[in-house]
């Protein structure tokens, strides 16, 4: 009788100990209060970790309780970091903050060229490069320097009525994209680059394909493909004045802003570019507008780009008064 009182005394303790040297508890988010399932919980001191399940519970079993630094981990949260004796308090239970990460907006890959990967000469140009080297001229002015690419202007400068030529072929016969959408006029195929003053200052990319180009860039790739990838996606909060001035009173002023609000983020841009023109009767008066609104979901991301602009430009080819 003694042996039988005994053994249950053993394993009453064992189990206890057992249980004390265990860790349990749920994860759930901070905004929605779901569980949250694939955490990592893990103790590098003692190399010890576990997955949280479907309904966000997790345990993590111990030899002997200590004061340990438990870390909470999850792609798409914030990493978190807690010091916990299992002793003391044997469930913990924690929230996690969303973190979502911003990643490159889903892109048509057949309007793209990858280098080494696509038989077509093409030319890129960075955000870097674009933001270098523009001061409110038109985009068939940044491509001048594209190897192939005639550009030139109907005022004799920079700004106003611009025109792109490739080989030999006009712009009526080079398909323009923004993000992949055709840009150009559907009735004569032309590309009227005096509606977007400043386009370029919202440009994260430009890409000139030379030669004939696929159908689905459309039907007028005879020549080449251009194609801008715009960006409304806010990597920091911040705002921006910009200016430029230059010779018979051209001047670019405009200010952009980017925000970020937890999973949504806005970019906007204001520009206004005028110039006398260097020839009679070529002076220009332009503005323009650009807004992007995005939100980054668990599974997806939502993007609305709008942008516009308002032309009063002069025809240069008159004779003066």
């Amino acid at each position: 009788m003694n042996k039988v009182i005994l053994i249950i005394v053993i394993l009453i303790v064992t189990s206890s100990m057992v249980f004390a040297n265990q860790l349990t508890g749920k994860i759930t988010d901070f905004q929605s209060g779901k569980p949250i399932n694939q955490v990592s919980v893990y103790i590098e001191s003692i190399n010890l970790s576990a997955t949280s399940n479907a309904d966000g519970e997790y345990v993590l079993s111990f030899v002997k309780p200590a004061l340990f630094t438990i870390i909470f981990e999850r792609i798409g949260y914030e990493k978190k970091v807690v010091k916990h004796n299992p002793f003391n308090k044997s469930v913990l239970n924690i929230q996690l903050n969303k973190n979502p990460q911003n990643i490159s907006g889903m892109q048509v890959r057949a309007t793209r060229a990858e280098e080494r990967e696509t038989p077509v000469t093409f030319t890129n140009i960075t955000q870097e490069q674009v933001l270098q080297n523009n001061f409110g001229q038109e985009i068939p002015m940044l491509m001048e320097d594209v190897p192939g690419v005639y550009a030139y202007s109907d005022a004799g400068g920079l700004v106003g009525n611009a025109h792109l030529t490739i080989r030999g072929f006009d712009q009526k016969r080079i398909g323009v994209m923004i993000n992949g959408i055709p840009l150009n006029d559907p009735e004569d195929h032309n590309v009227y680059w005096v509606n977007l003053p400043d386009f370029a200052e919202s440009t994260t990319d430009i890409q000139f394909q030379r030669g004939v180009g696929s159908s689905l860039y459309g039907i007028s790739t005879f020549g080449g493909s251009l194609n801008m990838q715009t960006n409304s996606f806010a990597k920091e909060n911040r705002t921006e004045l910009f200016s430029v001035f230059g010779s018979y009173n051209t001047y670019k002023v405009g200010i952009k802003t980017a925000q970020k609000f937890g999973s949504y983020n806005t970019n906007i841009r204001f520009s206004k570019v005028a110039s006398d023109g260097y020839r009679d009767n070529s002076a220009s008066d332009l503005w323009s507008v650009f807004t992007g609104f995005s939100r980054v979901g668990e599974r997806s991301i939502t993007e609305f780009n709008f942008y516009t602009g308002h032309e009063l430009t002069h025809a240069a080819w008159e004779a003066s008064g």
